[in-house]
């Protein structure tokens, strides 16, 4: 259960911290920080900040998941996650925003890349998948939760730091959980170093002058020192030159770029714009986010059940090829300035097509493609 919690909330805090900083409260934060919030540069950094700090943790995570351990990683970043949106509703200036922003989009990202990996370590292969998709839904519901919460301060922006309130919230039970997690390790390792000293007792008995090891026990044992040795010599470095791991390693990669490269952030981002664009009213971009973010966790949904028990390898191809194909209408639309209903419509196609496939099909390929003891 703990597995599992960390796994929904790691996301939901991902989605919510993503998308927690719209427009309209870098405005009010400016008003009393004296920068001009109209200012492209200062937009551009508060904006790709994050997915710098996300881009710079994904790449650290393994440098100290290996010193530390996995519970005790994420313990920590979930402390780092809630410190980071805890100060980030502090107006100062906004290169202290940026810096916080960098700060939090390293959190989440190194929460999300741990995150498949805790479930691949301690849950069988029917939970896993289970849990995997659990995790898609929880990201996107986190998004979703960002738009709520937006919509809710638009009537009232002068309390706009509410909107780092949730992920201070949920980063402190991921703190609360990880440490029951990190409690309930600990208990296991006791009573494995327990059923060892049993297994050690019981083998000196049976290896006392009293009993006499057959020809199959010498054979079982020298196999087994073996064996043990030539674990023992295998480093994680020596894993990967290996080329089945090679092949798996770069299949990986693949499928996270291409996972990537079906534009949907930039649909995400520009959608609300067209939402604007189209109905003229004056909340229509936060409707439209509003919109997007429940078709979204409705897709997510839908798809979770088939990922059960559809082949998945179908489910990415027809959602990678369905998602393309909207790219590329939604592209020539632009180009040709048809009407911006068509362009909502194939946007939300696009969506459809993307959580059916990319989105939860990825994350658990991730979870299972390394055998175990590779992990």
């Amino acid at each position: 259960k703990c597995t599992k919690i960390i796994s929904f909330v790691a996301a939901f805090n991902s989605g919510v911290s993503l998308t927690n900083l719209p427009v309209e409260i870098i405005e009010k934060i400016a008003a009393q920080t004296n920068f001009d919030p109209n200012d492209h540069t200062i937009l551009s950094l508060l904006e790709t900040s994050f997915c710098i700090g996300a881009a710079v943790g994904t790449f650290i995570t393994p440098l100290y998941t290996k010193k530390l351990g996995l519970t005790k990683s994420l313990f920590i970043l979930f402390i780092i996650q809630l410190l980071a949106s805890g100060v980030s509703a502090i107006p100062v200036y906004w290169i202290y925003l940026v810096t916080m922003r960098f700060v939090t989009g390293l959190g989440s990202s190194s929460l999300a890349s741990l995150s498949p990996l805790l479930v691949a370590e301690n849950l069988d292969p029917q939970a896993r998948g289970k849990t995997v998709m659990m995790f898609a839904i929880a990201l996107n519901l986190g998004v979703f939760a960002a738009y709520i919460i937006h919509f809710t301060l638009s009537f009232q922006y002068d309390f706009w730091y509410f909107t780092f309130l949730t992920p201070i919230i949920v980063s402190f039970v991921g703190i609360i959980t990880t440490q029951v997690l990190i409690k309930i390790n600990k208990q296991k390792r006791k009573d494995r170093v327990g059923q060892q000293e049993e297994i050690i007792q019981t083998e000196q008995i049976i290896h006392s002058d009293t009993f006499i090891p057959t020809l199959a026990e010498e054979n079982t044992e020298a196999f087994d020192q073996r064996y043990h040795q030539q674990i023992a010599s295998i480093d994680f470095n020596a894993k990967l030159t290996r080329t089945q791991f090679k092949r798996i390693l770069y299949i990986t990669i693949a499928l996270g770029l291409m996972q990537m490269f079906t534009g949907v952030d930039a649909i995400v981002i520009y959608a609300s714009n067209i939402f604007s664009d189209t109905f003229k009213s004056e909340k229509s971009g936060i409707y439209g986010s509003m919109i997007i973010g429940a078709v979204n966790c409705i897709c997510t949904f839908v798809a979770a059940p088939f990922a059960e028990h559809k082949p998945r390898r179908v489910m990415l191809l027809i959602g990678v090829i369905g998602a393309g194909v909207c790219d590329l209408i939604i592209a020539i639309c632009y180009i040709a300035k048809a009407d911006s209903y068509i362009i909502l419509l194939f946007i939300m196609l696009f969506f459809m097509f993307y959580n059916l496939g990319p989105e939860p099909i990825v994350f658990m390929f991730f979870s299972e493609m390394f055998p175990e003891r590779y992990k």
